[in-house]
């Protein structure tokens, strides 16, 4: 059988042939089969950042947002106040000439609920400091801390800032 037939020869080049071809039919596969692999992975975890992202990240109130204070302008040096902060997308907030807080006629409507809130002061306590709304409004309690003068409050959310004075008698 010494030299092969040219008959046994085709038939181990088809052999050949179809092996190779096979190997790469099974490595395109291969292929294929990670990258659908991958790509539900990364489906997977965009669906659990996009789920768990709101929890995660506090919702702020936008720029152009305006907040109203509702908080008594005297108290005794120890008393414990309800201090409201009423928080409106595109309006305009003004302070009055006893450091009164309002916001312009007609502006606005009230945050998303869950908008974040921080609350902060020069005398005394605020609790909690931080809230967030229901209804555009969030309510905390200032509580005096024993000194007389002038308490500064102020309610942060986002870029907005509004600050409101309590005479501490």
């Amino acid at each position: 059988m010494y030299p092969p037939s040219s008959e046994g020869l085709i038939t181990r080049m088809r052999m050949l042939f179809f092996s190779s071809d096979m190997l790469l039919v099974s490595r395109i596969a291969r292929i294929r089969a990670r990258r659908a692999s991958v790509l539900a992975l990364a489906a997977v975890g965009a669906i659990t950042l996009a789920s768990n992202g709101c929890d995660q990240i506090p919702l702020l109130a936008p720029s152009g947002s305006a907040i109203t204070f509702t908080a008594p302008a005297t108290a005794g040096a120890n008393d414990s106040v309800t201090v409201s902060a009423l928080i409106l997308e595109g309006s305009i907030g003004t302070t009055g000439q006893s450091g009164q807080s309002s916001t312009s006629a007609g502006g606005g409507t009230p945050v998303h609920d869950g908008t974040f809130v921080t609350f902060t002061s020069t005398l005394g306590t605020i609790d909690p400091v931080e809230a967030r709304t229901a209804g555009g409004r969030v309510t905390v309690t200032f509580t005096g801390d024993g000194r007389t003068g002038k308490a500064v409050i102020t309610a942060t959310s986002g870029p907005i800032t509004k600050t409101h004075e309590i005479t501490l008698q």
